[in-house]
C-alpha cells in the first residue's frame, strides 16, 4: 500500500507543478503581446481639430469647426462627417504590433512612403504623423513609423485601406441637403410632360398633374426617402467647359423639391456604361452623376405614385353587398350580430367564409394599369353594359362604390374595369376577376355538416358496412379498424385534414319531391359518414346509396336528401383509408 500511496503523490505533484509552470507561460505570453502592441498615435481621436492625408490619389486637408469636418485641401469642400469619423475611428482604435528598431526605412517602403497622415490638436498646437511603408512578410500588415519614433511597427491593412481614401470618398455626397419630411412638394419636368405632387394642408399627398389623384401611401413614402438619400454616384469637373458634352445645355428632365426653400436639379444625358446619368444643381456649376435607378423613379412616377386602391369605403364599414351579373344578382348584408345574411331572404344561409373570402379577394384587388383618364365612351371596353358588377353599402347607404368590370383586352393578361369614385378606366389582374362572378348559389351555405369541429369527438366511416373509426383522446387521434386488433396513433394535421374535408362538403342540389315525401336512406348504404359528439352522442350522419357518373345521393338523419358531386365524396374517403397506409378503397 505504501508504494501505491507514494505513486499517486508524486502524480498530484506533478500535476500541480504542470498547472503552475501553464500557468506562468500564459502570463509571460499575455505580456509580450502587450508589450509588443501600442496605441498607433498619441493623439485621441475627440481632440483631432485637423488632420493631413496624403496619398497616390492627392493631397487632402480636413478641419472641424464648429463641430463639423470640412476639406479645405485641395479645394473648400463640405466634408463627408461620416466618413470622416469612420476614418478617425478607426485609426484611434489601431494598434503598433512587432516594433522593431529604426534603421533601413528603405527595407519598410519608408524612405519614400506614399501615405500619410498628420493628426493635430490646436489646443495644445501637438501633430502627430503615420508613415504607411510595404506589406510585411505576416499576411495582412504593413510596415509603419511615426515621424520622428525610433520604431518601425507593423499596422493592419485595413488601417491602411482607411488611409487610402480619396477626395470623393471624403467629400460630402448628398446632394439636395434635404430632410424626407419638410418636402412639400415634388415637380418633375420632362419636356411637356409634368408630373408634380403635393403635401395639402392635414398632410395628406395628392397628384396634381398630369391628373389630379390621390397617391399610394407606401409608395409615395419609398420616393421621398429617395429623393432625401440621393447621393452623387461621381463628381466631375468643377466647372465643365463643355456642359454640352454632358447633355445639360438642353436637360433631358428637370427635378425641383420644394421645402422652405426650392432646389432644382437638372438631368443630362445618361452615362451608358456606367448606368447613371449627369447632372448639377441649378445655380452651380458642379457636374455630378446620379445612379439611372433613381432617374428611372423619376420618370415614371406619373403612374407609380398614384393609388392603386379601388375602394375607399373601409371593410368595417360595410353592411350590404351585391352582385350583379347579366340579370342575376345575389345580395347579402351583414346583421347586429356580424353575420351575413341574404337580404328578405330569412330562410336561406350564406356561406360566412366564402363571404369573407369575396370581401378579402376585393380590398386586395388592385389596379395594374391606367387605361383611359376620362374617356369618351365606356363601349370599347364593353363597360357600357358590364359583364359584372359589385355594390358596396357603407351603414348610411349614402357613399356606395361600384365596381364594374368589362372586356378583356387582346394581347393583355387585364380585364377593363371601372370604379365610381374614380372617373377612368383601369386595369385589373384577368385571373382575379373569376372570383367575384358569384350567384346567390355560391354563396348559399350549402355545406351538409354545419358543425365545429371542437364537439366532434369520433368520426365512423362505413364502406360496405366494414366500420373504420378515428376518435379523439385529448389531443391525439387514433384509427380503429373493424376486425383488426389495436389501433393506431395518426398525426394531429392528418386527422384535422380528414375532419376539414368531411365539415366542408356541399351538396350540389337539395331534392324535394313533388308530393313532399322523400324516400327513406337505405338500410345498407354503400358508404355511412357518422359525427359523434365527447359523450357518444350521435351529431349526425350521412348516408349515400345510388351513385351516377358524377353525382351521389345522400341522406342525412336530418331528413333531408341531397345531390353532391361524387370526386369530393372520393376525396374523403382515400384520405380517410390512407390513414391506415393501405390501398384507397374504390367507391
Amino acid at each position: 500500500m505504501t508504494w501505491k500511496k507514494t505513486v499517486i503523490l508524486g502524480l498530484i505533484f506533478l500535476c500541480a507543478a504542470a498547472g503552475y509552470f501553464a500557468d506562468r507561460s500564459l502570463t509571460k505570453r499575455r505580456q509580450l503581446v502587450k508589450e509588443r502592441e501600442e496605441a498607433l498615435l498619441p493623439i485621441k481621436k475627440e481632440d483631432v481639430t485637423a488632420f493631413t492625408l496624403i496619398n497616390p490619389s492627392g493631397t487632402f486637408r480636413l478641419e472641424k469647426e464648429g463641430g463639423k469636418w470640412d476639406i479645405t485641401k485641395p479645394r473648400r469642400l463640405n466634408a463627408d462627417q461620416d466618413q470622416v469619423e469612420s476614418l478617425l475611428t478607426n485609426i484611434g482604435a489601431a494598434r503598433q504590433y512587432d516594433p522593431v528598431e529604426k534603421k533601413d526605412l528603405a527595407q519598410y517602403g519608408l524612405d519614400k512612403p506614399a501615405i500619410s497622415i498628420t493628426l493635430e490638436n490646436s489646443a495644445t498646437k501637438e501633430k502627430s504623423t503615420l508613415l504607411a511603408g510595404v506589406e510585411s512578410t505576416t499576411r495582412g500588415r504593413f510596415f509603419a513609423t511615426l515621424e520622428g519614433g525610433k520604431t518601425v511597427f507593423t499596422i493592419t491593412s485595413h488601417i491602411k485601406t482607411s488611409l487610402e481614401k480619396n477626395l470623393y470618398h471624403l467629400r460630402d455626397k448628398n446632394i439636395l441637403k434635404v430632410k424626407k419630411e419638410e418636402i412639400q412638394s415634388v415637380g418633375i419636368y420632362r419636356g411637356k410632360e409634368i408630373t408634380l405632387i403635393e403635401k395639402e394642408s392635414g398632410g395628406r399627398w395628392v397628384l396634381k398633374t398630369p391628373v389630379r389623384d390621390e397617391t399610394d401611401t407606401d409608395t409615395l413614402s419609398n420616393f421621398l426617402s429617395s429623393i432625401a438619400t440621393i447621393r452623387a454616384a461621381s463628381f466631375e469637373d468643377d466647372r465643365p467647359s463643355t456642359p454640352g458634352f454632358y447633355g445639360l445645355k438642353e436637360p433631358l428632365m428637370t427635378f425641383s423639391v420644394r421645402t422652405d426653400r426650392p432646389t432644382t436639379m437638372l438631368l443630362g444625358r445618361e452615362d451608358a456604361p456606367n448606368e447613371r446619368f449627369f447632372a448639377r444643381l441649378d445655380g452651380s456649376e458642379q457636374v455630378f452623376t446620379i445612379p439611372k435607378s433613381f432617374v428611372v423613379q423619376l420618370t415614371l412616377a406619373h403612374d407609380s405614385l398614384r393609388s392603386r386602391t379601388i375602394f375607399k369605403v373601409r371593410e368595417d364599414e360595410l353592411t350590404e353587398i351585391k352582385i350583379i351579373i347579366g340579370e342575376s344578382y345575389a345580395n347579402i348584408e351583414r346583421g347586429a350580430n356580424g353575420v351575413w345574411r341574404f337580404k328578405g331572404e330569412a330562410g336561406r344561409l350564406v356561406n360566412q367564409g366564402r363571404v369573407r373570402r369575396l370581401i378579402a379577394d376585393l380590398y386586395a384587388l388592385r389596379i395594374l394599369t391606367f387605361e383611359d383618364e376620362h374617356p369618351a365612351s365606356l363601349a370599347p371596353y364593353g363597360l357600357e353594359s358590364p359583364r359584372c358588377r359589385i355594390i358596396l353599402y357603407p351603414a348610411n347607404h349614402t357613399r356606395r362604390e361600384i365596381l364594374s368590370f368589362g372586356n378583356k383586352p387582346e394581347g393583355k393578361d387585364i380585364a377593363y374595369a371601372t370604379a365610381s369614385r374614380r372617373p377612368l378606366v383601369f386595369g385589373v389582374e384577368w385571373t382575379k376577376v373569376g372570383d367575384f362572378y358569384l350567384t346567390r348559389h355560391d354563396l348559399e351555405d350549402r355545406r351538409i355538416f354545419r358543425l365545429e369541429g371542437g364537439a366532434i369527438q369520433r368520426i365512423e366511416i362505413a364502406i360496405e358496412g366494414k366500420i373504420r373509426a378515428l376518435e379523439r383522446e385529448g389531443e391525439r387521434w387514433f384509427l380503429k379498424s373493424e376486425g383488426e386488433a389495436g389501433r393506431k396513433e395518426v398525426p394531429n394535421f392528418k386527422a384535422a385534414g380528414v375532419l376539414g374535408s368531411i365539415l366542408s362538403l356541399e351538396y350540389d342540389k337539395e331534392i324535394s319531391e313533388p308530393s313532399g315525401i322523400k324516400p327513406p336512406a337505405p338500410e345498407k348504404p354503400a358508404v355511412r359518414i357518422a359525427l359523434y359528439a365527447k359523450d357518444k352522442n350521435l351529431l349526425d350522419d350521412l348516408s349515400a346509396a345510388s351513385t351516377g357518373e358524377q353525382s351521389v345521393t345522400v341522406w342525412t338523419a336530418g331528413g333531408k336528401l341531397y345531390l353532391i358531386k361524387k370526386p369530393d365524396l372520393q376525396n374523403i374517403l382515400s384520405s380517410f383509408n390512407a390513414l391506415a397506409e393501405k390501398e384507397s378503397e374504390r367507391y
